[in-house]
């Protein structure tokens, strides 16, 4: 288990390539923070305020973002794969070539997202709003047919 950094404000904190591992960041304010390049595997960011933070290049493989503020965030590259980002509100955010594989975004709020060229291969999206959001160049994969995606 990593650091217990409930409820802290890291508002404007400069992170780049930090470790935080299973680290418990649940309602935490990461406003404005650079966390570009950071490890945050299995971390904890339940309802974080991570409104226009910088995560280009980070690794938050299986982190639970579960109605984060997100809004536009920079996130280009990052690899969110298998992250839970239900209810996330990701409006404007930036998520070019960003790897969303197996990533739950059921309920989230992509209204204006740019998400071209990232991987959205088997990613949860029932009900999630994409109005107006970029999707060129992505890959989509719903439906998996004698081992094979279709589209």
């Amino acid at each position: 288990m990593g650091a217990n950094l409930q409820d802290a404000n890291l508002s404007g904190a400069k992170l780049v390539g930090t470790t935080l591992n299973g680290a418990m960041l649940r309602g935490a304010s990461l406003r404005l923070a650079d966390l570009s390049g950071a490890v945050l595997g299995g971390v904890d960011l339940r309802f974080a305020d991570l409104a226009d933070a910088v995560m280009t290049g980070s690794f938050a493989t299986h982190a639970n973002l579960l109605m984060a503020n997100m809004q536009g965030a920079r996130m280009s590259g990052a690899k969110l794969n298998s992250a839970n980002l239900e209810g996330a509100n990701l409006r404007q955010a930036d998520l070019k070539e960003a790897d969303l594989y197996e990533a739950r975004l059921a309920l989230a709020d992509l209204r204006g997202a740019d998400l071209r060229g990232a991987d959205l291969v088997f990613t949860e999206l029932n009900r999630a709003d994409l109005f107006e959001a970029l999707l060129d160049d992505a890959s989509v994969c719903l439906v998996m047919k004698n081992g094979f995606c279709h589209k």
